[in-house]
């Protein structure tokens, strides 16, 4: 006998497969069609899904509606078998393979992998897999002798991992079998995912990593040539870890939770004095001999007002990343598969000494309340993280969630589920900015070579007055433009975006969409971006590249002109007398197509594709921005911008000619935009409690509400269970909406 459980999964709009080129790019494959199943039995309106995880929202909690009595059922089926698992015994990024065969091959049958593993119904229904695979993805004929074989990369997780069999795709999950065999890693205890971190203090780096609870005595060694590793001190590491406790909500701290082991923080000293060169570093746990499986190679970048010897300062920069892999497997909650390739592009450019720093802009992991997300993350950041710096801002699905008194980090300008119930935990521990970065203060600054970096939180009061605004105002007040002449500054939202979203949604004022939030940001970051001549501002959010015009206060200052340079078009900037803006949210998340059929005036390009920005500042007066294409390494577009030397031209722009806001004396004062009133969507101008919706009104006979949607659906008969059993229920029409 069967038992069929609801669990929460939204699949990527994309996904790749196919290996190929050298650096292992991956292919785009076909989209699935259970994920607009998914869509349709969550009742979620998809405009494009704007906040790609709104259907939180209509689910509530999932937990409360498995009302089956698990326990009471059979947990496996004979007409579905796991047939073997091999190898058992394995490293972390060891591949496993898993075959099968079902007597009733559908096109919704699927393998997840369990970690801890799990067997009785109540388990099952108490926490997610970590991955999971198509089945008619492991072989060509599996739809005419259910027969497969599934690839799936395994990162340590610190426990043994088990396979199940599930039939009916998402809609109508139905567990049918278990694997005999278990997967357990060699040592649990490997020392793995170095990321190299700013600390705030140029001479200090952090190198953090991960490990077993085992490890007692971490500890990490540098060396000028790999060979002297064995005789350089041990600099000792502190610990630190993330509890079921630390985390707001759900899914993180219930389905989704996964311990994601022992962070370890060791720091390296004497950086001003390495600047622009290579040193070698390995870490471990001391008292086990337990050292990580290579040494690692870090490249320090030059110090503020230093360029490196034979080429410019270089920075890549990109938002809205996610997580890809080179299997047949996905994670749970998948996202961003295409960030496989960016990974790869930037890494090899890192390896290659070319890279200065990574500037990640919100939207880093997309884990989103699903824990173990974050291993498998991180272990496909490290190409870039252990040998870079590598810097991050928090997005929406890492900060927003509620404000909650006994937790300091739930202190987000947007409230909501974006976040999955992870409130900055995560991303701020596992990912340390720099200093004076906190998790309820998300925000900091640092040099690199001749670049200033700022890295703003949109997801935090940004008004005029608040302590973010204030602490911009003193850091930009405090540049020293004859050290280092460029400031590149960022977000996760964009201050100029051309969105069809917002600022009304369905005849109701959306705070957190598109529009609302650049008309905050333009009335109160903007003007200190022009007193202080912010050279490039960059964000994501929207999954799109856009390059504007130099723009203030909604309108045009300086168009690019074409300029052809060795037969290369540059769409150059003769110093601009604002910001020139960009939004460039391709790391991997999925492609947005919702811009506006009227395009904005200061709106010079857009184009939807996945990859990244290369930021070379060239000398003093000279900067230029080339986007690249992360699956085929080609760069598509090019931008630069020249300026007078602001050490001896001065550090603030002129005020433009015809522009009221600059004002008798070149004081910046910004139109101001109506705010509507509010509504129930949530945002700055919310009220403190949200009021309580009305119950949907009853659906007429053959139809049903799909969870919390007030749309009402025709019943269907359900393609992708065994049995065609309905897959909704029609409500009575004196009834609420049944759930099925």
């Amino acid at each position: 006998m069967k038992f069929s459980i609801f669990l929460l999964l939204i699949l990527s709009l994309s996904a790749i497969n196919a290996d190929s080129l050298t650096l292992n790019y991956r292919e785009q494959r076909y989209e699935r069609a259970e994920l607009f199943e998914a869509y349709e039995a969550f009742g979620v309106d998809d405009h494009i899904i704007q906040n790609e995880f709104e259907f939180f929202r209509y689910a509530g909690d999932i937990k409360g509606l498995m009302d089956q009595r698990l326990s009471d059922r059979k947990l496996w089926d004979d007409k579905y078998i796991i047939t073997n698992v091999t190898p058992t015994k394995i490293n972390s990024e060891d591949m496993v393979y898993v075959s099968y065969k079902n007597s009733w091959p559908e096109r919704g049958d699927w393998i997840a992998a369990y970690s801890p593993p799990v067997y009785t119904a109540e388990e099952i229904a108490a926490t997610v897999p970590v991955k999971f695979a198509w089945c008619d993805e492991g072989g060509p004929e599996y739809h005419v002798n259910g027969e497969g074989t599934l690839k799936f990369n395994m990162t340590n997780l610190r426990a043994g991992i088990n396979f199940h069999i599930f039939s009916g795709g998402f809609r109508k999950m139905t567990h049918q079998n278990i694997s005999a065999q278990e997967v357990t890693f060699i040592n649990n205890n490997e020392q793995l995912r170095p990321r190299v971190l700013a600390t705030g203090d140029p001479d200090i780096y952090t190198v953090v990593w991960s490990s077993d609870y085992t490890t007692k005595k971490p500890v990490m060694k540098w060396a000028w040539i790999p060979q002297g590793l064995g005789t350089q001190t041990e600099y000792h590491a502190v610990t630190d870890s993330i509890k079921q406790s630390d985390l707001c909500g759900f899914p993180a701290n219930s389905i989704g939770w996964h311990d994601m082991g022992q962070i370890n923080k060791a720091n390296l000293t004497g950086m001003k004095d390495a600047s622009n060169q290579k040193i070698y570093y390995t870490f471990g746990d001391a008292e086990t001999d337990t050292w990580s499986d290579k040494i690692w190679e870090f490249h320090v970048p030059p110090k503020a007002g230093e360029q490196p010897p034979n080429r410019p300062t270089t920075l890549v920069l990109f938002d809205d990343l996610g997580r890809g892999s080179n299997d047949d497997a996905w994670t749970w909650y998948h996202y961003g598969a295409a960030s496989f390739n960016t990974t790869k592009s930037v890494g090899y450019r890192v390896s290659q000494g070319e890279i200065d720093a990574v500037y990640h802009g919100g939207d880093i992991s997309y884990a989103v309340g699903y824990e173990a997300v974050w291993d498998f993350f991180l272990s496909m950041l490290t190409p870039m993280s252990a040998s870079v710096l590598y810097f991050t801002t928090v997005g929406n699905h890492e900060a927003d969630w509620f404000h909650m008194a006994d937790k300091p980090s739930t202190t987000t300008f947007y409230t909501g589920h974006d976040s999955g119930g992870e409130c900055s935990i995560p991303a701020v521990k596992l990912l340390p900015q720099p200093a004076p970065a906190t998790a309820a203060a998300p925000w900091w600054s640092y040099d690199v070579g001749l670049v200033h970096f700022i890295g703003m939180s949109t997801e935090h009061n940004f008004t005029t007055g608040s302590p973010q605004w204030k602490w911009l105002e003193q850091d930009l007040a405090g540049v020293d433009r004859s050290v280092t002449p460029w400031i590149v500054f960022g977000g996760h939202r964009s201050m100029y975006i051309n969105s069809a979203y917002g600022p009304n949604v369905k005849g109701k004022y959306r705070a957190n969409s598109d529009i609302a939030v650049s008309n905050l940001m333009i009335e109160h970051v903007e003007p200190l971006l022009w007193k202080y001549k912010v050279n490039l501002g960059f964000y994501g959010h929207m999954h799109t590249v856009q390059r504007q015009s130099a723009v203030l206060d909604h309108k045009v200052v300086q168009k690019s002109q074409p300029r052809v340079i060795d037969g290369l078009t540059w769409h150059h900037h003769e110093d601009p007398q604002a910001t020139v803006q960009m939004t460039i949210g391709t790391g991997g998340a999925n492609l947005m197509f919702n811009t506006n059929a009227t395009q904005p005036a200061w709106n010079e390009m857009t184009m939807t594709k996945w990859g990244y920005a290369l930021v070379k500042a060239v000398n003093r007066t000279y900067l230029t921005w080339e986007w690249v294409e992360s699956s085929t390494d080609k760069v598509l577009d090019r931008m630069s911008i020249a300026q007078k030397d602001p050490s001896t031209d001065g550090v603030a722009f002129n005020c433009p000619s015809g522009f009221k806001v600059c004002g008798s004396e070149g004081t910046y004062e910004p139109t101001v935009v109506p705010t509507p009133t509010p509504s129930h969507y949530w945002g700055p101008n919310e009220p403190t409690v949200l009021p309580t919706p009305s119950p949907p009104p009853p659906c007429p006979p053959g139809m049903s509400h799909h969870w919390h949607s007030s749309e009402c659906y025709p019943c269907s008969v359900g393609k992708y269970n065994p049995g065609y059993e309905h897959e909704c229920i029609a409500c009575d029409s004196l009834s609420d909406a049944k759930k099925y």
